[in-house]
């Protein structure tokens, strides 16, 4: 019998010890897996960092590129306004004024003038004082065969538009008189010019006329109409611009020179420019490429394959004559090269080694597990018989405290409470004692209690009750006293020294009963009032001593949950960063509710001190955005503000406290709202000469029953439904804050139409 149980118990402990290695086994495995999720997840990060690096060179250029294309438009602006500041400008002026432009950037390939010359001026320019500036010719056309010619004499029209001054000068001399209203393509986008008051470009596939011939890159070529008018000041109407117009300033570039010359001071960072016109016909569609400078070896990419190119890319529209121009850039190889990264290489390696590490630990403690598994267990039973008795000395002190809130609530309905330091002056006075005795509390600190001596006592009387109290013992007398208002009440009174480590009282509770009108209930009032007070002081040492002894521990948590989050140099795997985001989650829940319990407790001691000023809701709703931003993009939420005309209402409050109360009620709004839902925000004067601040939702609404809850401590409508954190104590600390203030919050629900809370302040002023 004995040797068959000796060969069960060594056949349990073999299957023990072959199932107590599983664990270590799969955990090392496991630990492969996280090495190659995380060099996995490195990889993805070094992509994303270089996408974000090539994106911050292309806006770079693309910034470089938009701001020499400005410098263009300011040229043609320039010249707009010499000629409207000017009575006459001869080719002499002309020249002066634009040569410089033309020879001090290489994109600027001509600058013309064409005058506005109606059908009965045509004959004086051509022959009188003008002909000097036509070079001797009279107005001509193209060659309809052969547009490059244009020698053919112009017929009679209403209005022609003839190059009269161009620079350079040379290279344009065959152009001069040529009327630019001989081409019908030519002709309307002037006139569109003219009559919409603003610049029109003529692209350099579209157009059926180039100013300069043999040009380097026709495709690249742009010119800018400008019309000039004979004011400066607002044309509103076509007429009034036909009836002002002067004439046209033309202005051909070269966008790729542009394009060369924005970026030519820039150190090659290895990425292509491309200049495309998406409605050109196919195989016209790449205007221009600009050469990385990295490297001469990569092949020039076609159309079709920069639309193949998904991530590396960057792709912007360009506005030139209404056609679809776009600029696009894209890294060349050596780009990718002088940009390798290698932190995924060092992740893989010292994860190998992390691993090995790892899985020899678990090893090594499975084998020391195995030999305190037994003492374990005895301990574990151990634990568990004191389990028992803890439980049970924790439900009797449960009922203790349940006896002691229950006390305290009691004095605080019924008792006069003031406390005194060892000299006598007050130092606390509860409600009940500010009521009875008709002075304000700021009134009462630092006094003494003889300022409601009604004069009914003698001196020994006094004397007795110091003797005592000074002596560390509990003084109980009837006293008569006196308000403010010089009339007398009577008080059951018992003094209560609280008694140093040196034996002497360093402080004095007056617990009060007020006996004028049933002076029979003395004694079991004033046994009440004791306990009651009692209980309060242990609730609020209680509260104040707790929740800091939470708050640093959980602020030290909090900030090691950040730092273990946010390490760049060892970033956490999946799992681990899920635990962090469950610490940082609870521990921030746990912290809001330890803040609001403070916040709380302070509003129920009255140590919160309010200070007004001159307050715009309006202006606290925009301060207060930046901190729910983040909550309301997560839930999809709109919240609308008035931009103007309501924010000149202000509001008398504590600055500080009144945001507090918004930002709980925007967080309200936002949590218990519906997906793609609104909290819109309105102010309004009342008719009492207040101001009424209203936060509207959009939520699922509230009954009858659930609003006369609301403003109950710890009371969360709903809790049990749904998963929205909350304290059930944040509309409790508004409605005090509110009252504080000299004002009120009240709740208009409706269930399945949303909720607005309206709080009611007094207007500043």
């Amino acid at each position: 019998m004995n040797m068959q149980t000796s060969t069960s118990n060594k056949d349990e402990i073999n299957g023990r010890g072959r199932f107590s290695f599983a664990a270590p086994i799969l955990l090392s495995l496991l630990s492969v897996i996280v090495v190659i999720a995380s060099v996995n997840f490195v990889r993805g990060w070094e992509t994303e960092r270089l996408l974000s690096t090539f994106h911050l060179s292309a806006s770079t250029y693309r910034q470089l590129f938009e701001s020499r294309l400005r410098n263009i438009v300011l040229e043609l602006e320039a010249g707009q306004r010499f000629f409207q500041g000017s009575n006459f400008v001869d080719r002499k002026e002309f020249a002066a004024f634009t040569k410089s432009q033309v020879q001090k950037s290489n994109e600027t390939r001509a600058i013309l003038w064409l005058p506005k010359i109606l059908g009965n001026q045509r004959n004086a320019l051509e022959t009188a004082a003008w002909e000097q500036g036509l070079n001797g010719r009279s107005f001509h056309d193209a060659d309809p065969f052969n547009p490059i010619y244009h020698h053919l004499p112009s017929p009679e029209r209403d209005i022609h538009f003839p190059i009269l001054y161009g620079e350079p000068e040379q290279q344009l001399m065959d152009q001069i008189s040529f009327d630019m209203a001989s081409d019908p393509k030519i002709l309307s986008l002037l006139e569109q010019a003219r009559d919409e008051g603003m610049i029109v470009p003529i692209t350099g596939v579209s157009s059926p006329h180039f100013l300069i011939d043999q040009l380097e890159h026709p495709k690249s070529q742009v010119s800018l109409i400008q019309p000039v008018y004979t004011t400066s000041a607002p044309l509103k109407t076509i007429k009034q611009r036909r009836d002002k117009h002067l004439g046209f300033i033309i202005l051909q570039y070269d966008i790729g020179l542009a394009l060369e010359a924005a970026l030519e001071k820039l150190e090659p960072s290895g990425l292509d420019v491309y200049i495309v016109d998406v409605e050109a016909d196919d195989g016209e569609e790449i205007i221009y490429r600009h050469n990385s400078r990295i490297s001469n070896q990569d092949t020039p990419m076609t159309y079709a394959e920069l639309w193949q190119t998904k991530t590396f890319i960057d792709k912007k529209s360009l506005d030139v004559s209404g056609r679809q121009w776009k600029i696009m850039m894209v890294p060349v190889r050596q780009y990718f090269e002088n940009n390798k990264q290698y932190q995924s290489t060092g992740v893989f390696f010292f994860g190998l080694v992390l691993s090995a590490l790892f899985s020899y630990v678990m090893f090594t403690n499975q084998l020391r597990t195995n030999v305190i598994r037994e003492s374990v267990r005895a301990k574990t039973r151990e634990i568990q018989v004191s389990n028992k008795a803890l439980q049970k000395e924790a439900k009797r002190r449960q009922a203790q405290l349940r006896e002691l809130k229950f006390q305290k609530f009691a004095i605080d309905e019924h008792a006069i409470v003031s406390i005194t330091d060892a000299q006598g002056n007050i130092t606390y006075a509860n409600d009940k004692f500010c009521e009875i005795s008709g002075y304000y509390r700021d009134e009462l600190m630092g006094e003494k209690h003889n300022i409601l001596c009604s004069g009914e006592h003698s001196d020994e009387f006094f004397e007795d009750l110091w003797a005592t109290i000074s002596n560390g013992k509990v003084w109980h007398a009837d006293v008569k006293n006196i308000n403010k208002n010089k009339e007398y009440y009577w008080v059951r009174t018992t003094i209560v020294p609280n008694v140093g480590e040196d034996g002497k009282p360093f402080q004095y509770v007056s617990i009060r009963t007020e006996i004028t009108e049933n002076i029979n209930l003395e004694s079991n009032l004033r046994l009440s009032k004791q306990e009651a007070d009692k209980a309060n002081k242990a609730k609020s040492e209680f509260l104040s001593s707790m929740s800091h002894e939470l708050r640093t521990p959980m602020n030290a948590i909090l900030g090691f949950s950040q730092m273990l989050e946010y390490n760049p140099k060892e970033p956490l795997t999946v799992a681990q960063k899920e635990c962090v985001d469950l610490i940082m989650k609870g521990g921030n829940h746990l912290l809001t509710l330890i803040n609001d319990i403070l916040d709380l407790a302070k509003i129920e001691s009255g140590k919160v001190e309010m200070m007004f000023e001159d307050v715009s809701p309006l202006e606290l709703f925009h301060d207060s955005l930046p901190m729910v931003t983040e909550l309301s993009l997560k839930h999809n939420i709109e919240i609308v503000i008035p931009s103007e005309g309501e924010d000149k209402i202000k509001v008398r409050a504590d600055h500080i406290r009144l945001k507090q109360v918004f930002l709980n009620l925007l967080t309200n709004g936002i949590k218990y709202n519906q997906q793609h839902g609104t909290v819109t925000i309105r102010v309004e004067r009342s008719e009492n000469q207040n101001v009424c601040i209203y936060i509207k939702d959009t939520g699922t609404g509230l009954t009858a029953e659930d609003q006369q809850k609301l403003f109950k401590p710890f009371s969360r409508i709903g809790a049990e439904n749904s998963e929205v954190e909350g304290t059930g104590i944040g509309l409790v600390v508004c409605e005090n804050l509110m009252t504080l203030m000299q004002g009120s919050i009240t709740v208009t629900s409706e269930l399945g139409k949303g909720t607005e809370v309206c709080l009611e302040l007094p207007q500043a002023g």
